[in-house]
């Protein structure tokens, strides 16, 4: 049996049965749903977590990060209205209290997800094993902590869409690694991956790391989780509530906290995997694979490019929105059109 709740874009999220079927109404029309000990749940949004319930903040959870309920339900309230609280058991970042309306349960198909990951190390062999420190070749298995968690996001649904590998090519420039496409309508979640990248057309095809392979997937496995964000930026666009740097931002700033959650999952879980393991990480892998370099703001993030090759979302604002926009007689010349040279970015 599954309950079915609306999230904030009004699409039909699966709860599952463990929930009790109480909900309560606190501040803005917040639904607050509860949930039992050892729940599997998801950030809906960006989410305070903190010391205690209505306690001093800890630090914060993105959306579409995964977690356990570890203890609750507690109610106390913040600026006069009562909320319930859980603590959480975040799978990267900092852990602690969130207030219900933040969260809520997922259902995990893990035989999906399997099948998934099999399949994307079948068609890519070159992160399927590696050589470890003793010249010995070792297979990754479902037991790795890494296939795990990678097959516990593909056996997830991102609005209500389940998560699919694809084969075909990457749908950007050769010097990206991976990319995803996000659920709509008939379109499925999907995630790609190249084995080789280049810089240029005129420089040759390298190969990539089986690290900086791992690392690529487990990047846009977050950022398809967080495609409720991007849809929302979308949608905001499409009606010219948003300028052109308005809407540009927005998506590198999801993409930074996904950069962010990355450096996480190493630390967390890939680098203890590889101390087990017997794997290196190269410099490639450790460095800007799992982005350990990563400053600690949005700001000083997207002025540490300096080649242009984050201009992705530009041009796709340039190359899709305007021409939207300019249809619909919503196009304004100062909001929507560059004013200035193109930003920098990777």
């Amino acid at each position: 049996m599954t309950r079915r709740l609306p999230n904030c874009l009004g699409v039909l999220l699966p709860i599952a049965a463990s929930c009790l079927a109480i909900s309560f109404l606190h501040g803005q029309n917040e639904t607050e749903t509860f949930f039992i000990v050892g729940d599997t749940i998801q950030s809906d949004r960006h989410l305070n977590v903190r010391t205690s319930p209505a306690g001093e903040k800890l630090g914060f959870q993105v959306d579409g990060r995964f977690g356990k309920i570890v203890d609750g339900p507690k109610l106390a309230a913040i600026n006069s209205t009562t909320y319930t609280w859980w603590n959480v058991d975040w799978e990267i970042g900092v852990d602690g209290w969130c207030a219900t309306i933040g969260i809520e349960t997922v259902a995990i198909d893990l035989d999906h997800g399997n099948t998934q990951v099999a399949a994307m190390l079948k068609d890519r062999p070159e992160m399927a094993s590696f050589v470890d420190g003793q010249g010995n070749r070792k297979a990754i298995t479902k037991e790795d902590p890494i296939w795990k968690w990678v097959a516990q996001r593909f056996g997830t649904r991102v609005n209500n869409h389940k998560i699919y590998w694809d084969n075909s090519d990457v749908k950007k420039p050769d010097h990206y690694e991976a990319d995803h496409t996000i659920p709509w309508k008939n379109q499925p979640a999907q995630i790609r991956l190249r084995s080789k990248i280049r810089k240029s057309a005129n420089e040759p095809w390298e190969n990539q790391s089986l690290g900086k392979m791992w690392s690529s997937v487990v990047f846009e496995l977050m950022n398809v989780t967080n495609a409720g964000g991007f849809l929302r930026l979308w949608d905001q666009a499409k009606q010219g509530r948003l300028s052109r740097t308005d809407y540009v931002e927005g998506n590198q700033v999801l993409e930074y906290y996904a950069c962010i959650a990355l450096k996480d999952f190493y630390h967390s879980r890939f680098e203890p995997w590889a101390q087990l393991s017997g794997y290196i990480p190269n410099d490639d892998s450790r460095g800007d694979g799992f982005y350990l370099w990563i400053p600690g703001s949005y700001e000083a993030w997207i002025s540490s490019y300096t080649d242009g090759s984050y201009n992705y979302f530009y041009t796709y604002f340039d190359d899709t929105i305007v021409p939207y926009l300019k249809k619909k007689g919503r196009f304004d010349l100062e909001r929507h059109s560059p004013a200035k040279p193109i930003q920098a970015g990777r």
